[in-house]
């Protein structure tokens, strides 16, 4: 399993970027051996398209990171990875705390463009409901 992590330097220890559009560096991250295997580096600006695209071509299961950009975003989730909050917290701090269950995930881009995910299914199921209600049969 691997993890893709953007931050502001190429450090397990640097910082999680607060945008994944102003990252510096990505890093892919085995948590099972507990150590970075690859760090990818950015020009300036750009970053949230090239590390999203190279969390794809690299088969991570997650990425970590700040805000997410809207083409960033649908890239990400069209290739079911899964997007973790972790600005505040350094690269190892966030891959810990993700492993922990203690990350946000990241359910729409900075744009507010939703991700057809938990909120879709309880939608369908108030829905789903609501019909049940409406056709039992009043005594």
């Amino acid at each position: 399993m691997l993890i893709a992590v953007a931050v502001d330097e190429r450090s397990p220890h640097a910082a999680v970027s607060e945008h994944l559009a102003d990252a510096k560096c990505l890093l892919i991250v085995d948590p099972e051996q507990n150590q970075v295997t690859e760090v990818l580096e950015a020009a300036d600006g750009g970053a949230d398209l090239l590390f999203a695209k190279a969390s794809a071509e690299r088969d991570c299961e997650a990425i970590i990171c700040g805000d997410i950009d809207k083409a960033a975003f649908d890239l990400l989730a069209d290739n079911m990875i899964t997007r973790y909050y972790g600005w505040g917290a350094t690269a190892s701090q966030a891959v810990r705390m993700m492993q922990e269950r203690r990350l946000q995930l990241i359910r729409q881009s900075r744009q507010g463009d939703h991700c057809q995910g938990e909120e879709h299914w309880a939608e369908l199921q108030r829905s789903a409901d609501t019909l049940a209600a409406k056709q039992k049969p009043q005594p």
